[in-house]
C-alpha cells in the first residue's frame, strides 16, 4: 500500500543514493580516460537526486497541509486552525524540514552550476556539493542498523514516535488536531527569515567549493575572480537572513531591542563576519597577487563556521540558552561527524599544499589602502573570536566531560553588556581602517600628501561629532570614538563617491557599501545605548511585592479607562481586543459571547468592521483565538495614536508569548509591550450581589456604569415540557465605550436557573434575576470585582531606523560591485 509516509521513505533513499552516485560519477570523471560519460552519468544522477528531494519535499508538506496527523512531524508542529502560510513555516519548525530546505537550496545552486557551460571548475565544485548532500541526506534517513541510528525521518508515524495508552486500544487512531506551530513563529517573517537564512547558507558553500577545489586541483590563483562574486552574493543573502531575524525578535520578543546575543545568533553573525573579511581578503589577492594563504583559509573557516553554529542550534548542547535552539533527536554524533569531515579535509588540503600556495614576502606600505585594508581583515578576524570563544563555552564544557574532566566554565551573565562593550569598539576601528583604506586606495596613488586626502573629511567630523557629543550629549567614552568613527567613515567614504563622481564613468560601490555601515553602526549607536524607558512608576505604588524592583519601577499599570503619563503622553487603556478572520481591524473582545457546546462565537451586537457590516448573533470565526490584544490610546499636543501590544498564550503549553506593537516615527521609535495582565484561569473574588429594578429602556446605574435594558427576547420549548428561557441585552456605557451584556432566566421544569454574563473589561458580572410582569419591569442584579487593567512597559529607540537604512544602502553598494563598471 503506497501511503504518503512509504512514498516519501522511498525518496528520501532515493534522494541519499543518488546523492552518493553523483558525487562519485564526477570524483571517477577526474581521473577517467572517458570524463564525458561520467560526467553526463554524474549529471543523471545528480537530476534523479533532485527529483527524488523534490518529492520528499512535496510529500512532507502534502502531510502537513492536509492535516494528516497520523504523522508525528505534522502532529508535532502543525495545526488544523493554522493558516496556510503558518503551515508553510511549520514545515521547517523542525530539524528534518530545516535539513530539506537546506538540500533544497544546493539543489538550486548545483542545477545553476550543472546548466552553465562547462568550465575546468565545475566537476570539483559538483563533488564538494555532492558530498555536501550526501551528509545532510543522511540527517533524514532515519534508519537503525545494529542499534546505530542514522538520521531522523520526517514521515515517522506517530504511533512509533511516543508511547501512549490510546495506540495499544486502538493502533489506527488519529488525533483529531497536532500540536501547532511554536507561538514565537506565528509570524509572516518567519515564512521568509528561514528561507532566506537558509539560502545564505547554501550560497556560502559556492566560495568554499572554490577555495577546496583550488586546493584539490593545484590551481591557486584563477580561482580567486569567480570566488570574489559568491562572496558578495553569499554576504548580502546571509547578512539579509540575519537582519530579517533582527527584525522579527524587534517585533515579536519583548526584550526590548533587535539583537539579544543569543548563541545561536552568534554562531551566524560570526560566520557573515569572517565572509566579510574574506571578501576583503580575496580584493586584496586579486590586485596585489600575494595573500593566497588568508584568502583560502578565511573562505574555508567561513563555511565550516556556518556547520559550527548549525552544530551549536540542533545538538541540543545550548540547552536552555537559546530561543532558537532546537531539541535533540539524538543527531549530535552525526552532526559533529558531518562538521569533522569538513574540517579534517580541509586541514589535510591546507598542510598538504601549504608550501606550494603562492607567497610573497612584500610588505605593504602604511600609506597605502593595502595596508589599512590588511589590518581591517584582522580586525574583523578578532571581532569574530570576541565573539565566537565565550559562545563556545557549553562545547568546552562538553568536551572536558567527554574526557572524565569537570568544568564550570559559564557564558557571560550580563552578556549584553559583556559583547557589546568590545564589539563597539572593534566597530570604531573598523569604520576608521575602511575609510583610511578607502581613500588611499582610489586617491592615494596621485596625491603626494596623504594626509591633505582626509583634511577636509577629519574637519567635517570633528566639527560634526563635537556638536553632537556635547548637546545630545554622549557622555560615554566608547560611544564617542563610535560615533566619531562613523562620521569620518561617512565623510571620508563621502569624498571618495565625490570623486568618482567628477569622473563621471564609475562609482564606487566600496564607498557606498561603507557610508551604509557607518549610517547603520550611528543606528546602532543611538536606540541601543540610549534606548529609555518610558513608563517609570510615578505613583511611588508597589505593582505587587512579588514582583522584581525592575517591574515595580519601570513599568506602568493602567486601569480601564483611567488616563495614566507614560513619556510625553497620555495613555489610556481601552480594553482587550480580538481579529475576525479574514478582517484586519480590532473590535472590542466583550461584543464576542462563546458557545461552548457548538464551539463558535457569537456577535452580541451589530458591528461594522473593516467596512465590513456584521449583525447580531451572527457565527464569526475569531482570527487566533489564542492571541489577545491590548488597545493603548496615546495622545499628546501634538500627535495621537493606538498601539495594540499582544499576548500569544499556547494551549499546548504554558508558554505565553508578549509581543510588542511600535509606532514608528523617523526620529524614533515608541515600542511598547505587555509585561503582565489579570490570569484569566486565576479564580475571581465577586463583591455582593446588588440589584434593581428597571423597565425597558429604562436608564438605570449597573455599579458606576449608565446602562439601560435594549430589549429582552424570549424562547419557550413546548414539546419537552415546561422550558422558558428569557435573555436580557442591556446596554453599558463607560468612557465613551458601549458594552453589551447578555444575561439569561431560564425556567426547566419548575426549575429557575441564573445564566450571568461577565464584562471583563468592567469587572462587573451581570444576571437577570427576575421578571416582574405586573410592573413590566426586570430585575437585575450585578457582583462587581476590580476592572480590567494591565501592566506595561514602553521605551523610546532614537534613530533606530538610521539602523535598517544604512543596512539597505549597505546591501545596494553590495549589489552594485556585481554590476560592471560599478567597482
Amino acid at each position: 500500500m503506497f501511503t504518503a509516509g512509504n512514498i516519501g521513505h522511498l525518496s528520501v533513499l532515493s534522494s541519499f543514493v543518488f546523492s552518493f552516485v553523483f558525487l562519485v560519477s564526477y570524483l571517477i570523471s577526474e581521473k577517467s580516460r572517458d570524463k564525458t560519460s561520467w560526467i553526463k552519468f554524474g549529471r543523471i544522477s545528480f537530476w534523479l537526486h533532485s527529483f527524488f528531494l523534490l518529492s520528499v519535499i512535496l510529500t512532507l508538506y502534502y502531510i502537513i497541509i492536509f492535516d494528516n496527523f497520523r504523522y508525528y512531524y505534522a502532529f508535532q508542529h502543525s495545526s488544523s486552525l493554522l493558516p496556510i502560510y503558518y503551515k508553510i513555516s511549520s514545515f521547517w519548525e523542525g530539524q528534518e524540514g530545516s535539513f530539506l530546505l537546506w538540500m533544497f537550496w544546493n539543489v538550486i545552486i548545483g542545477i545553476y552550476f550543472i546548466l552553465k557551460p562547462d568550465s575546468k571548475w565545475n566537476t570539483s565544485l559538483m563533488i564538494v556539493l555532492g558530498f555536501t548532500q550526501f551528509l545532510l541526506s543522511s540527517m533524514i534517513l532515519g534508519v537503525v542498523i545494529y542499534d546505530l541510528k542514522i538520521g531522523s525521518s520526517p514521515f515517522i508515524l506517530l504511533s512509533d514516535a511516543i508511547s501512549a495508552p490510546i495506540f495499544e486500544l486502538d493502533p489506527n487512531y488519529i488525533p483529531e488536531d497536532g500540536s501547532g506551530l511554536n507561538p514565537l513563529l506565528q509570524n509572516y517573517w518567519m515564512v521568509i527569515h528561514p528561507p532566506t537564512l537558509f539560502l545564505g547558507f547554501a550560497v556560502s558553500i559556492v566560495p568554499f567549493s572554490y577555495a577546496i577545489s583550488s586546493l584539490r586541483l593545484r590551481n591557486y590563483k584563477s580561482w580567486v575572480a569567480p570566488a570574489k562574486k559568491w562572496l558578495v552574493i553569499s554576504i548580502i543573502v546571509l547578512g539579509i537572513g540575519i537582519m530579517m531575524g533582527a527584525y522579527w525578535a524587534y517585533e515579536t520578543l519583548n526584550f526590548g531591542g533587535y539583537w539579544n546575543w543569543d548563541p545561536v545568533e552568534n554562531a551566524v553573525y560570526v560566520p557573515w563576519l569572517f565572509l566579510v573579511a574574506s571578501l576583503h581578503s580575496i580584493i586584496l589577492t586579486q590586485k596585489n597577487k600575494q595573500h593566497y594563504k588568508m584568502s583560502l583559509i578565511l573562505s574555508v573557516t567561513s563555511f565550516i563556521l556556518i556547520l559550527y553554529s548549525t552544530f551549536l542550534t540542533r545538538s541540543g548542547i545550548l540547552g536552555d540558552s537559546s530561543v532558537h535552539s532546537f531539541t535533540d533527536l539524538g543527531l549530535s554524533g552525526q552532526l559533529l561527524v558531518y562538521m569533522l569531515s569538513f574540517v579534517l579535509i580541509s586541514i589535510y588540503l591546507l598542510v598538504s599544499r601549504w608550501k606550494e600556495i603562492p607567497y610573497s614576502d612584500k610588505e605593504a606600505k602604511v600609506y597605502s589602502g593595502d595596508f589599512w585594508l590588511f589590518v581591517g581583515v584582522y580586525a574583523l578576524i578578532l571581532m569574530s573570536f570576541q565573539v565566537i570563544f565565550p559562545t563556545s563555552i557549553p562545547v568546552y564544557n562538553a568536551i572536558v566531560e567527554l574526557f572524565g574532566g569537570f568544568s564550570n566554565l559559564a557564558p557571560p551573565v550580563e552578556k549584553e553588556l559583556f559583547y557589546s562593550n568590545a564589539q563597539i569598539w572593534f566597530a570604531s576601528c573598523l569604520a576608521i581602517f575602511s575609510s583610511i583604506a578607502q581613500v588611499l586606495w582610489w586617491r592615494g596613488k596621485k596625491a603626494k600628501e596623504k594626509f591633505a586626502l582626509f583634511s577636509k573629511s577629519i574637519v567635517f567630523t570633528i566639527v560634526t561629532s563635537s556638536i553632537i557629543i556635547l548637546f545630545y550629549p554622549i557622555t560615554v567614552p566608547s560611544y564617542m570614538v563610535l560615533i566619531t568613527a562613523s562620521l569620518f567613515s561617512i565623510f571620508s567614504n563621502g569624498s571618495v563617491l565625490i570623486f568618482f563622481f567628477r569622473k563621471k564613468d564609475l562609482l564606487s560601490s566600496g564607498s557606498i557599501a561603507h557610508v551604509g555601515l557607518a549610517i547603520m553602526l550611528i543606528g546602532i549607536l543611538f536606540s541601543s545605548g540610549y534606548s529609555s524607558i518610558q513608563s517609570n512608576n510615578y505613583t511611588g505604588l508597589v505593582w505587587n511585592s512579588d514582583f522584581p524592583d525592575e517591574v515595580n519601577n519601570n513599568n506602568m499599570l493602567l486601569f480601564l479607562n483611567e488616563d495614566r503619563k507614560v513619556g510625553r503622553f497620555n495613555v489610556n487603556y481601552l480594553g482587550q481586543r480580538k481579529k475576525i478572520k479574514g478582517n484586519t481591524e480590532y473590535f472590542n473582545s466583550n461584543y464576542l459571547e462563546y458557545l461552548p457546546l457548538s464551539n463558535v462565537h457569537i456577535l452580541k451586537k451589530e458591528i461594522s468592521i473593516g467596512g465590513k457590516l456584521y449583525n447580531e448573533n451572527d457565527t464569526v470565526e475569531v482570527d487566533n483565538n489564542n492571541i489577545t490584544y491590548f488597545e493603548l490610546k496615546f495622545e499628546d499636543k501634538s500627535s495621537s495614536f493606538n498601539l495594540y501590544p499582544k499576548v500569544q498564550t499556547d494551549p499546548n503549553s504554558d508558554m505565553i508569548v508578549f509581543s510588542p506593537d511600535v509606532q514608528n516615527n523617523i526620529l524614533e521609535d515608541f515600542y511598547v509591550h505587555v509585561r503582565t495582565y489579570p490570569d484569566p484561569e486565576q479564580e475571581t473574588v465577586w463583591s455582593e450581589r446588588d440589584s434593581v429594578s428597571v423597565a425597558l429602556k429604562e436608564t438605570f446605574f449597573l455599579n458606576d456604569f449608565i446602562s439601560s435594558i435594549e430589549k429582552v427576547t424570549t424562547k419557550s420549548d413546548n414539546n419537552d415540557g415546561d422550558q422558558f428561557i428569557a435573555e436580557a441585552q442591556i446596554k453599558i456605557l463607560s468612557e465613551g465605550q458601549e458594552y453589551i451584556a447578555r444575561p439569561a432566566f431560564l425556567i426547566d421544569n419548575s426549575k429557575v436557573g441564573l445564566i450571568p454574563d461577565i464584562i471583563d473589561d468592567l469587572g462587573v458580572k451581570v444576571y437577570l434575576s427576575s421578571i416582574l410582569p405586573k410592573q413590566k419591569k426586570f430585575t437585575i442584579s450585578f457582583e462587581t470585582t476590580q476592572k480590567n487593567w494591565v501592566i506595561i512597559e514602553a521605551m523610546k529607540k532614537p534613530l533606530i531606523n538610521l539602523m535598517w537604512i544604512g543596512f539597505f544602502i549597505m546591501i545596494f553598494g553590495l549589489s552594485l560591485s556585481l554590476v560592471k563598471r560599478k567597482i
